[in-house]
């Protein structure tokens, strides 16, 4: 985030990159305060290719005057107050700026390391066993003549 406004300073150098470079928030007054330094560089490109700014504005602002309904990110809510002041009100945003430091991706390290496998202790079902049944033997009769 950024914005755009040309401005030529006594020594004849002409910026028109600005850039909020800090921010002071003072809560110890009966009316909050709001500190912006505005940093100036000569270029957009300039300030990507890490060179010192020219020149640098200090902002003040009632903390109550910001709108911070108008984005979750507090300094596009303070670019927003910036852009509100007559002497701002013919800035342009500049809005693709790539960040200054990069995260290295890292990738995750799979270790090789043997895995038990996980096995569920169910409770033992209690073991039901068939009555045993046995089949009646049969009975031979003879048959006797009784005299």
């Amino acid at each position: 985030m950024a914005l755009l406004l040309a401005k030529e300073l006594p020594s004849g150098v002409t910026g028109n990159y600005w850039r909020i470079s800090y921010v002071t928030v003072n809560c110890q007054q009966d009316i909050p305060t709001v500190d912006v330094n505005m940093a100036l560089y000569i270029s957009e490109d300039h300030r990507r290719n890490k060179k010192d700014s020219i020149s640098f504005q200090m902002l003040n602002f009632n903390l109550l005057d910001i709108d911070s309904t108008f984005s979750y990110d507090f300094r596009a809510c303070l670019y927003e107050a910036i852009k509100q002041r007559p002497e701002w009100a013919e800035s342009l945003d500049a809005l693709d700026e790539e960040p200054m430091v990069e995260e290295p991706v890292v990738e995750p390290v799979v270790e090789d390391v043997p895995v038990e496998p996980i096995i569920e202790e169910t409770p033992a079902d209690p073991i039901i066993e068939d009555p045993i049944v046995e089949e009646p033997t049969p009975v031979t009769f003879t048959k006797k003549r009784i005299r």
